[in-house]
């Protein structure tokens, strides 16, 4: 029954967003190249996505702001920008590997080009005028879960190095964007699969960084559709890692009392 009700939620949230995504590519005074309609069209995804986790009522509010604000925007003359040095270290380092992805050297190296610290990866992945790296940010993101085969402990590392950090971001942007949450998936996803090395990487943290990375993994909109977070603490629970099950356990009650969740 749950799974029925969400496929119809999501039928309903992506169709009135292309309905709206359809109005505004035929307005006669807005002329949208692929690329801006690409931008366009994943960011009013992500409020079809806030629809079928729980936020139905505000979903006519938000995309009428979005499509005013992008309608403004696209009614503007738009110059590509050149990517930054960071991002054009990590998109051949990517396209590398896309040349040979079962390379181990490859894949060893693609990790070492990725971000490092979190202010790095969101003006790669998620800066503000949807640049950089933003318009592919999950190719680049959830190619890691593969990499992991091989190279478990360097992306281990160098998710819990960005995750540790997110939480800083939802201060101040009060919502997950796609980036962000990417980064939340494949971090609980890995969590799930290599319990041993999160749990050994994640109890080298601070305690203030183990309360802001179960902090960032537990901001979701809908814990009913995120079963690798419990499945996660069931295994704290099994290992005995009462601290860490604890920790994970108060993040999630305390992220069902605010924010439109859908219980």
């Amino acid at each position: 029954m749950h799974e029925r009700l969400t496929t119809v939620k999501m039928a309903h949230g992506f169709e009135h967003v292309n309905k709206s995504i359809n109005v505004c590519r035929s307005n006669s005074t807005v002329s949208l190249t692929e690329m801006e309609y690409h931008r366009f069209t994943k960011v009013l995804h992500y409020f079809a996505e806030r629809y079928v986790q729980g936020a139905g009522r505000n979903m006519i509010k938000y995309s009428f702001l979005i499509c005013c604000f992008f309608l403004q925007a696209f009614a503007q003359h738009h110059t590509p920008s050149k990517l930054s040095a960071t991002s054009l270290k990590v998109q051949r380092a990517y396209q590398s590997l896309m040349s040979d992805r079962q390379s181990i050297h490859l894949q060893e190296l693609y990790v070492r080009s990725f971000p490092n610290d979190y202010n790095t990866f969101a003006r790669v992945f998620d800066p503000p005028d949807f640049g950089e790296l933003y318009d592919s940010s999950y190719e680049y993101i959830f190619i890691l879960d593969s990499i992991a085969e091989h190279h478990p402990i360097e992306v281990c590392n160098k998710i819990i190095s960005l995750a540790k950090d997110g939480e800083r971001y939802l201060k101040q942007s009060g919502f997950i964007a796609d980036a962000p949450a990417e980064l939340q998936m494949i971090t609980i996803s890995f969590a799930v699969k290599y319990p041993d090395l999160f749990i050994k990487s994640m109890n080298r943290l601070s305690a203030t960084q183990k309360d802001s990375l179960a902090t960032f993994l537990a901001d979701v909109e809908n814990h009913a559709a995120y079963p690798e977070y419990e499945q996660f603490i069931s295994i704290l629970k099994d290992k005995e890692q009462s601290e860490l099950q604890g920790l994970f356990i108060r993040a999630k009650k305390a992220r069902m009392k605010y924010r439109h969740h859908d219980e």
